[in-house]
């Protein structure tokens, strides 16, 4: 029954994150958008979905400072510096400044995707006053 819920919640996790960012780089055009920009949009969503569907297993075994967290931390600050830049020129067309803000917004949120990738099947025990520790870890908090 866990694995059930922790695949509904992976398929959750993979679906919500490019809908929302496809959802705002189609808000970007006010309406102006052709079906060639929708297509790229999906297209993109879709490759996102999927890619964080099959990253979210094999994100518990990337290691700090390893050389994948670092291509993975360059990728994000080259989306940031690329985003930025599309989103805040004046004087692109609408179209770049949509992909602009879909780089910034998928940017802001690899590091929570990694997070959630580390402690994906390490079962928690929930608190309310505390950080939410593996359960290995919680019994030597102080309680």
């Amino acid at each position: 029954m866990n694995s059930i819920r922790l695949l509904f919640v992976r398929i959750i996790i993979s679906v919500a994150l490019p809908l929302v960012s496809f959802w705002r780089y189609s808000r970007q055009f006010d309406g102006g958008y052709s079906d060639t920009d929708l297509l790229w949009g999906a297209v993109v969503a879709i490759t996102l979905a999927a890619a964080i569907f099959l990253y979210i297993p094999a994100g518990k075994k990337i290691e700090r400072f390893s050389v994948a967290w670092f291509i993975g931390l360059f990728i994000v600050v080259l989306l940031v510096a690329k985003g930025l830049f599309m989103y805040e020129s004046e004087h692109m067309p609408d179209a770049y400044r949509a992909w602009g803000d879909y780089m910034l917004f998928f940017a802001i949120w690899i590091p929570l995707i990694h997070t959630i990738a580390e402690q994906w099947d390490k079962p928690h025990k929930p608190s309310f006053f505390k950080r939410v520790r593996p359960l290995e870890d919680a019994e030597d908090a102080h309680a």
